[in-house]
C-alpha cells in the first residue's frame, strides 16, 4: 500500500505514532491510578476508623450489649455506664435545631432565589458560604455571651408566664444548644435548597405567570413544590453535620450527666455523645471506662454516616432525574 509506506518513511508520522502509543499507555495506568488514590485512599481511611473503634469497644460491646443505651446511670467510679442522657442530648439538640433552621431556611433560599438581583445574588451566597467557614468556638463564644443571656433575660421570663417551670431554667441547656447548632446548619441548608431552586424548569414559571399566579403562588407550588426531595437532602445533610458537632455544643448545652427529669426536658443542662467525649475522654482510665467512649464514638460515627449516606443518595437520584429530562 502506498499510503502506508509513505506514513512508514515519512518522520512526522512516525512520530505522531510514537506519542499516540505513549499516550495510550499513559491512559491505560492513568484511570487505575486515580480509582486508587481517589476511591481506595477514601475507603482504607474508612475501614481503619471502623476497625479500630470496633477493636477499642469490643470490651464495653461483650460487657453491656443494648443495655447501654437503656441505662441512664455514668458513674466511672463504679464502673456503671449508661448512655441513654447522651443518645437522648444529642438526637433532641439535633431534631430541634432542624425545626428550628428548616423553615427559616426554605424562606431564606426563596429570597434569595426570587428576590435578590442576579446581579447581587452571588454576593449573598458567598455571604452564606462564609457563615458555614465560621470555626465552630467563635458560635459558642457567641453562644456563652450574647445568646444565653439574652434567653435568662427576655426569653425564658416570657415564656414562663405560660409554661411556669421555665422559669427555673438556667442560660446553659438543650435549647440552647439547639439554637447555636440551627444557626451553624443554616447555610449547608440554603446553598443546597438554592441549588435545588436553580433546576426548576423555566417553563413551568412562565406556564404559572401565564395562568395569573402571583409571585408567593409560583414560589409555593413551583419553586418549593418541586423541589421537595432536595429539600429532604438538604434536611439530612444537615442533620448529619448537627449529630457530629463538638465544641459549640460543648460551650453551652451544661455538659450534665444527669437523666432529663423529663421527655420534654429541653431547658435543662444536658450532654451529647460529642460534649462528653471531649470532656471526659482525655481524663478517663480503665479499660472498661475507655471501652465505653470508644463505643459511643462508634455509635456516633455509624449514625452520622447512615444520615450523610441517605442523604447524598437523595441527591444522585435527584441528579440523575434531571440528568433523564
Amino acid at each position: 500500500m502506498p499510503n502506508e509506506k509513505n506514513a512508514t518513511n515519512n518522520p512526522v508520522s512516525a512520530l505522531v505514532v510514537t506519542d499516540l502509543s505513549a499516550k495510550s499507555f499513559a491512559d491505560r495506568w492513568f484511570a487505575p491510578a486515580m480509582y486508587l488514590f481517589g476511591a481506595g485512599i477514601p475507603l482504607l481511611l474508612l475501614f481503619l476508623y471502623l476497625f479500630t473503634l470496633i477493636k477499642e469497644s469490643w470490651l464495653a460491646i461483650t460487657t453491656f450489649g443494648l443495655r447501654l443505651f437503656t441505662q441512664t446511670s455514668w458513674d466511672p467510679v463504679q464502673d456503671h455506664y449508661g448512655a441513654f442522657t447522651f443518645v437522648y442530648g444529642t438526637l433532641v439538640t439535633s431534631f430541634i435545631a432542624i425545626l428550628i433552621s428548616l423553615p427559616l431556611g426554605i424562606m431564606v433560599a426563596a429570597f434569595v432565589y426570587e428576590y435578590v438581583p442576579r446581579n447581587l445574588r452571588v454576593t449573598v451566597r458567598n455571604s452564606l458560604d462564609l457563615l458555614a467557614g465560621i470555626p465552630s468556638v467563635i458560635y459558642g463564644l457567641w453562644g456563652i455571651f450574647v445568646l444565653i443571656p439574652f434567653l435568662q433575660q427576655r426569653v425564658y421570663p416570657a415564656l414562663g408566664m405560660v409554661f411556669p417551670p421555665v422559669r427555673s431554667a438556667i442560660g446553659n441547656s438543650i435549647f440552647s444548644a439547639s439554637i447555636v447548632l440551627s444557626i451553624m446548619i443554616m447555610p449547608i441548608l440554603v446553598s443546597i435548597i438554592v441549588e435545588g431552586f436553580e433546576t426548576v424548569p423555566q417553563s413551568l414559571r412562565e406556564a404559572m405567570y401565564g395562568l395569573g399566579a402571583t409571585r408567593w403562588e409560583v414560589t409555593k407550588h413551583v419553586v418549593v413544590g418541586t423541589t421537595k426531595p432536595t429539600i429532604a437532602a438538604a434536611t439530612l445533610l444537615a442533620l448529619g453535620r448537627a449529630l457530629g458537632e463538638t465544641m459549640a455544643v460543648t460551650m453551652v448545652i451544661g455538659n450534665s450527666n444527669n437523666p432529663p427529669s423529663s421527655f420534654f426536658a429541653i431547658f435543662e443542662p444536658g450532654q451529647t455523645i460529642s460534649s462528653l467525649l471531649a470532656n471526659e475522654f482525655s481524663e478517663a482510665s480503665g479499660a472498661l471506662y475507655l471501652s465505653t467512649l470508644f463505643e459511643l464514638a462508634l455509635v456516633l460515627l455509624v449514625l452520622t454516616s447512615i444520615v450523610n449516606i441517605l442523604g447524598i443518595l437523595i441527591v444522585k437520584r435527584l441528579q440523575r432525574s434531571y440528568g433523564g429530562q
